[in-house]
């Protein structure tokens, strides 16, 4: 396992994080492919991590958008994305645990939603997220499972 830097994880613009979305998420596509509905509204939040020493790029992001799960008031988990030096280390779980965190405590909302990459399942299963989906495709992405996160009410 590569050492870890001292990181910072941040709320940031969008703007912040369209590159490393596109680099990881949308490769040998249109940089546009890497802005999602959603992205501007007053609600949806982006985060992203840099290292402490070189916070010029992001070397981990993800958006929280706010929308209904059935009946319930939740966000979507969009656009996870961490550079392919920093993928496996813990750096992508520290991200969505201060995110998180970020929205419970100033929304009050505890029900997070995501399409995950089947890829990524793994990763959100270790996190304490259910697959809640058969698999499904989405079109120029492959194939995914919509994946549930539900914490208590009470904020830790």
């Amino acid at each position: 396992m590569k050492s870890v830097p001292e990181i910072l994880n941040l709320e940031v613009s969008v703007e912040d994080i369209i590159p490393l979305r596109h680099e990881i998420l949308r490769p040998g596509m249109p940089v546009t492919s890497a802005h999602f509905d959603g992205d501007r509204d007053a609600m949806t939040y982006h985060f992203a991590t840099y290292i402490k020493e070189y916070p010029e790029e992001p070397i981990c992001c993800v958006s929280y958008m706010y929308t209904q799960y059935g009946t319930e008031a939740a966000y979507q988990l969009r656009g996870m994305a961490t550079t392919k030096h920093y993928q496996k280390q813990g750096i992508g779980k520290q991200l969505t645990d201060f995110a998180e965190q970020y929205i419970r405590e100033g929304r009050n909302i505890h029900l997070f939603w995501c399409n995950a990459r089947v890829s990524a399942i793994g990763f959100y299963i270790n996190q304490g997220w259910d697959i809640v989906s058969n698999e499904f495709i989405v079109p120029t992405v492959g194939p995914h499972k919509k994946m549930l996160k539900r914490y208590p009410n009470k904020i830790l």
